[in-house]
């Protein structure tokens, strides 16, 4: 509570220094670097959600791929923030290869991001769609929360992207023909189901073909 508090204080107060100066000075006296908690997510992985809103970025990658995403994390956070003056050469093809290297320039200097990341292991599932679902290594995923209003910056740092067509998702989905039958059973009229939903899950095609 009282790390969410000093954090508050300092995002309302807005003073990118002083963000600096806390976690670089001060947050590893108040962390508990040592305490190991073992329990059930919905037990440990709790915030007071009314006493603190935020909005949160989670990214999901393969564990093989987890040093290379820190790293890629790393250097846009510290590129938003204007510590970093130019950007890393393999960061800055990764970049180029996805169309966003111009787009982080731009924003340089202009975000400092504020509170501690998290990380979380998933395992191997069964799930019909799970992202780890039939994997043969467990996946990671990577959280940012955001306390700053107004947001548009922490909006440009996130940001979605999501560059899958549906094919490339029925790949890595086997059974999400069977996902979409139970949705259909369940939630005939599309309740649950935007556009969006429709397209990148394949709903929209299920449609055409009982057109047809």
């Amino acid at each position: 509570m009282l790390l969410h508090l000093i954090i508050k204080l300092l995002v309302t107060v807005g003073r990118t220094g002083w963000i600096r100066w806390f976690f670089r000075s001060m947050f590893i006296h108040l962390a508990w670097l040592d305490r190991t908690v073992i329990d059930r997510s919905e037990r440990i992985l709790t915030l007071h959600h009314e006493l603190f809103k935020h909005l949160e970025m989670e990214l999901f990658v393969p564990g093989s791929r987890l040093a290379a995403s820190v790293a890629l994390v790393r250097h846009v956070i510290a590129r938003f923030d204007g510590s970093a003056a130019t950007t890393d050469p393999e960061v800055e093809a990764a970049l180029a290869g996805i169309g966003m290297l111009d787009e982080l320039g731009r924003h340089a200097g202009s975000y400092t991001h504020h509170y501690p990341i998290f990380f979380r292991r998933v395992l191997p599932d069964d799930a019909l769609i799970s992202m780890t679902a039939g994997a043969r290594e467990p996946f990671y995923t990577i959280s940012l929360f955001c306390y700053r209003e107004p947001r548009t910056a922490f909006y440009a740092l996130a940001g979605k992207y999501f560059p899958l067509a549906y094919a490339e998702i029925d790949e890595r989905y086997p059974r999400l023909a069977e996902f979409r039958a139970i949705c259909e059973r369940y939630d005939a009229r599309g309740t649950f189901r935007n556009r969006y939903v429709a397209r990148v899950l394949g709903f929209d095609r299920a449609d055409d073909t009982r057109a047809a």
